[in-house]
């Protein structure tokens, strides 16, 4: 049979011997050169710089969605104060016509005010002296003792 690396045939039977010259050598290792270590400084820096961009990216994005929500609030607020705004306005006019009704019922106050004490009172006054006059029996005596007392505090009231 025939050698293969690292071994020869030395006797017919499968007897094989160990031959290091039949191997490849291998390569030396590489030193590291000063453009290696320059690179891998540069290389280090680029990493370093594209994890602060991705900092500053995340730091970005923290602030873009504060600023939305701030302009959600921002919209929300305006609806609420567009609201708020037609609510006091339509308050306003009400007050406007409150005050109206307040002076129209002071007025009809004032009428009925003045219908009753130069109408009713009167009326009432010939009423009760009337009633005064009915109030004596057949003899000439009062009916009702009282009657004079209650017609005068009703009055008063």
């Amino acid at each position: 049979m025939s050698s293969s690396y690292g071994s020869t045939n030395t006797n017919i039977n499968n007897t094989y011997s160990y031959d290091a010259t039949a191997f490849p050598v291998l390569p030396r290792p590489q030193q590291p050169s000063p453009y290696s270590i320059t690179n891998n400084s540069m290389i280090n820096k680029i990493d370093e710089l594209i994890s602060s961009v991705r900092k500053v990216n995340d730091t970005l994005e923290k602030f873009s969605k504060k600023n939305d929500e701030f302009e959600l609030f921002m919209n929300n607020k305006i609806k609420n104060d567009e609201i708020l705004s037609t609510k006091i306005d339509h308050l306003i006019e009400n007050d406007v016509e409150f005050k109206k009704n307040i002076i129209q019922h002071e007025i009809k106050i004032t009428r009925h005010e003045n219908i009753f004490i130069k109408l009713i009172v009167p009326m009432i006054d010939e009423i009760s002296k009337y009633l005064s006059i009915i109030n004596i029996d057949k003899k000439g005596g009062t009916l009702d003792a009282d009657f004079q007392v209650t017609i005068n505090r009703m009055r008063v009231q």
